[in-house]
């Protein structure tokens, strides 16, 4: 991928979606194959150390507003973090999906709709993929000002 290309396709079965790629982004950042929609943001993994044991955590850099964010993201179970390891592999970013579902409560009778979050990697044996969420109500806050941003950029 080249940064001089500033929007690619991406064919998902019928579907195919314009993504606008930031100036920023690596040259080796791929697009991943699978049933999300890659939302034209990355995730990143910063390693920490606390008591003699190092740990990592991931988050998504942006701009809102000319202010610098960081988007904290954790998995939706503790044990999922072996998971966003096996993810990541070497990459230091993978691309953020989003998959959309439905809930019907029947009690109500009423349906609720959204969007839940995925990194996704791939290589020769597949695509690696886990669901993350956003650490606080700030991070969902900042997250969807975030995919508002490159959204509205997608349409221009």
């Amino acid at each position: 991928m080249k940064n001089e290309e500033k929007e690619m396709n991406v064919e998902k079965g019928e579907n195919i979606i314009a993504v606008k790629e930031a100036d920023k982004v690596m040259d080796d950042i791929q697009i991943v194959e699978g049933e999300g929609i890659f939302t034209g943001l990355f995730v990143e993994r910063e390693y920490y150390e606390r008591d003699g044991k190092q740990y990592f955590w991931c988050f998504m850099s942006g701009k809102i507003r000319g202010k610098d964010v960081r988007v904290g993201l954790v998995p939706v179970d503790f044990g999922g973090y072996e998971v966003v390891d096996i993810v990541f592999g070497e990459d230091k970013k993978v691309g953020l999906y989003k998959y959309s579902y439905e809930m019907r409560d029947e009690h109500t009778k009423r349906t609720v709709k959204g969007f839940t979050y995925k990194i996704q990697s791939q290589d020769d044996d597949g695509v690696y993929a886990i669901k993350l969420k956003p650490a606080r109500d700030s991070d969902k806050a900042l997250l969807e000002m975030l995919l508002n941003q490159v959204e509205k950029g997608m349409k221009k």
